[in-house]
């Protein structure tokens, strides 16, 4: 499985190791589910991004912090050795610095857990209905305890 992370914003920098630790993370979930070939993008981008794919997509003209996109395993998405997109997550960094700050955590371990919950959605998990929240929360901190510690220190490299 590939995670590729892309960066399409002037005001976020991150260093090469942030950039492997989101990747690792996600690769991870990945491969503790089984998922052993295709892509996943992720784009760390700003609030006009995320708002004009929120406006395109889902009709809701205002940005919000995450999206994900699953794509069909069609022809389409196949290349020619049998490798698919399994889908596309856009986290906005202004989203995710604000709720950083909200929640008193960096802003690393905000757009880790953006990461994660794109990521279960991509893998068939929602939080519209009741059930499906507490599912995809409970998910979410599996993930986070097992992979990324709360003060911002990972077990990742353990």
């Amino acid at each position: 499985m590939i995670v590729n992370l892309v960066i399409e914003s002037d005001s976020f920098k991150a260093l090469p190791s942030f950039v492997n630790r989101i990747t690792t993370l996600l690769e991870k979930i990945l491969s503790d589910r089984g998922c052993t070939a295709g892509e996943v993008n992720v784009v760390i981008s700003d609030d006009r991004m995320l708002q004009e794919l929120n406006l395109r997509f889902r009709k809701i003209d205002g940005p919000t912090d995450v999206l994900s996109f699953k794509y069909d395993d069609t022809e389409e998405a196949n290349d020619q050795i049998g490798n698919f997109l399994l889908g596309d997550i856009f986290i906005s960094h202004e989203r995710a610095a604000e709720q950083a700050n909200d929640a008193g955590h960096c802003i690393k371990r905000e757009i880790a857990f953006l990461a994660v919950h794109g990521m279960l959605h991509l893998l068939g998990y929602d939080h519209h209905e009741d059930g499906e929240a507490e599912i995809m929360e409970q998910q979410e901190r599996l993930i986070m305890n097992k992979y990324y510690s709360f003060n911002g220190r990972g077990n990742m490299d353990e």
